[in-house]
Formats: C-alpha cells, structure tokens, sequence
C-alpha cells in the first residue's frame, strides 16, 4: 500500500494550484506536561503542487519553546536555563522523561492542532507511525528537517533498501531521508498529513509552530517555491474537493481556478490546443467534446484534456 502511494506521488504531480497565505498565528501556546498533541494538515489546500514538483524539504518549527510555570500562563523568567530542554530520547540522565519532548510523523490525524484524549494515551501512541524526528535546538527554536532524519530499519528501507536518489530538474543530485520519504507518502494519499508530539513532565510554552515545506521541479517547466503552514492555518471543510486537471499538447483554463471548490460550485474548463493539435474530447471523469464545458463539483475529479495531430489527409481535404 505505502509503495503504491509513494510510487504514484513521485511519477506524477499531486495537485495544481498556488499556495495559500497562512492566516496569523496565536501569541503564544503550551505544552502540558504528560500531555499529547497531533497537527493535522490538508495536503490539498495546505500543500498544493505544480505539474512536475516535488517535496524535497520540510522543516518542522517549534519557536521559542521555553520552560513554563505550572501555574500559570506565563513563562520562567529569561533567567531559566533553557538547557533544560531535552531534544532527543538518547539521554542517560535518569530525569529525561521528565523534560523530553517527541514528534512523530503522522498519517491521517484530525485537521487542526488539537490534544489527544487523556484515556487514549499510551506510554508512546505515535510509536508504530516510525521513530522520533531529529531536533536542532537554534536561537530559542526546536528544528526537525525531515531530510536530515534517517532511520535505516524504516518500512522506507525495506522498500527501497536505502536512500532513494533522485537528479532534480536543474541538475541537482539529492538523496530522501525515511522521514520525508514517509512524509511524501502520506500526503501523497490526500487524506491529512501531520505531526504528533508528546511531551514528558515539563510544561513548555512557545510563540509559534510552522511547517516550511521546500518544493522542486524535477521534470522541468514547474517553478521552485516554499510553502508555510502555521497551526493556526485554515483547514478544509468537509464538503470541498479537487479538480485535478491533466493536458498534454495542449493546456485547460478553468473559471474560477481554485486549490479547491465546495460541494455544490461549478467550474468551466476550456481546453486549448497547441499549435499543430487539435482537441479531440475529454476523458477521466468528464466525457464528450463539449468545449467548453461546465461541471459541478461534488466528489474529487480528475479530468483529462485530449489533443490529436490532423492527418496530412485530413488537412489535404479542407
């Protein structure tokens, strides 16, 4: 199932669309001590691709994460050792429970930063989703770049038996760790992709929490950018979906173009050849050779423009 998912992300491109503007993000949040936390981030509004692009990048941020008082919403005084941040779980010191603090790549969690329920935690819930991201501790920041987190006993390694490489559009040779191959997988499913943490016996308090995602051609022709998600962003309702819209020798407008529509909305598709071809028809989940031709959107689609070259016969009898 993984390797099916994961194979179909890298050949094609996931969606088309332009990356939205992150909303502002709250003043400050907490982490409670023994508590657990899950983020949960549409892949099609959150992270929009471009015909021939890739995740090569994603850069989990906790911003100024820093010792809390128990009781209150304020933070320690800058007088508090921020050397008692725990950053990883290979510590011999005997309180590192206490102070540590886990994320986990996740596949499917709720939308939204959201706690777990008291009765449904574990020892380690986010266990059986691969092991514990890498974390930099920079200027008051807690950094996990899932390039740079590697685990070669993954299902990642069991599929691949190392780091897949992989020669980017402009050349440049790259190698995908576990954790942003397991990353690319799941948000290769278009269901939610996020992050699970679980803090040990400190409270924590932070000014923000950003997902940075860099994104490459590898095909050519799809502009490089980087995508900031903040979980404080919008997520997709329910009722909205994706018209994925595919051409080849020729391009489709739509109106209105949008990452997504709601359930209900209608959309007018106007395939336009390139020169030489002509369109033929549509195929996927629009048929005939209207054109153009309005749908409304009431599950996920994906259309495909066809375009044929003329006959030199055919071009003789005009």
């Amino acid at each position: 199932m993984k390797l099916i998912g994961l194979t179909v992300w890298l050949i094609a491109a996931a969606l088309s669309a332009a990356a939205p503007e992150p909303n502002s993000a709250p003043a400050y949040g907490l982490f409670e001590p023994g508590q657990c936390y899950t983020w949960g981030i549409n892949p099609r509004l959150m992270l929009p691709l471009k015909g021939g692009q890739m995740i090569t990048d994603a850069v989990f941020t906790i911003h100024q994460i820093r010792p809390a008082a128990s009781d209150s919403n304020e933070s320690l005084s800058g007088s508090t050792p921020r050397s008692e941040l725990r950053l990883a779980p290979d510590s011999e010191q005997e309180d590192f429970e206490d102070q540590a603090l886990w994320v986990y790549v996740l596949d499917n969690p709720r939308f939204g930063f959201l706690p777990l329920k008291a009765k449904t935690q574990q020892d380690d819930p986010f266990a059986r989703f691969g092991g514990v991201l890498s974390a930099q501790y920079q200027d008051g920041d807690l950094i996990y770049r899932l390039s740079q987190t590697h685990d070669p006993n993954g299902w990642t390694a069991q599929v691949f038996g190392d780091r897949p490489a992989l020669t980017l559009a402009d050349g440049t040779a790259m190698t995908l760790s576990s954790a942003l191959l397991e990353f690319i997988d799941y948000a290769g499913t278009g269901r939610s992709v996020g992050f699970g943490m679980r803090c040990g016996g400190v409270r924590y308090c932070y000014d923000d929490i950003t997902l940075q995602i860099t994104v490459q051609s590898f095909r050519g022709g799809a502009p490089d950018q980087t995508i900031v998600c903040h979980i404080a962003d919008e997520v997709l309702p329910d009722n909205a979906y994706v018209l994925t819209v595919n051409a080849e020798n020729g391009r489709v407008n739509l109106s209105p173009d949008k990452p997504v529509y709601l359930e209900g909305q209608t959309v007018t598709l106007i395939a336009a050849a390139d020169d030489g071809y002509t369109f033929s028809g549509w195929s996927g989940g629009l048929t005939g050779k209207d054109n153009p031709v309005t749908i409304t959107m009431n599950q996920d689609l994906s259309v495909t423009a066809n375009f044929t070259k003329p006959s030199r016969s055919s071009q003789r009898g005009r």
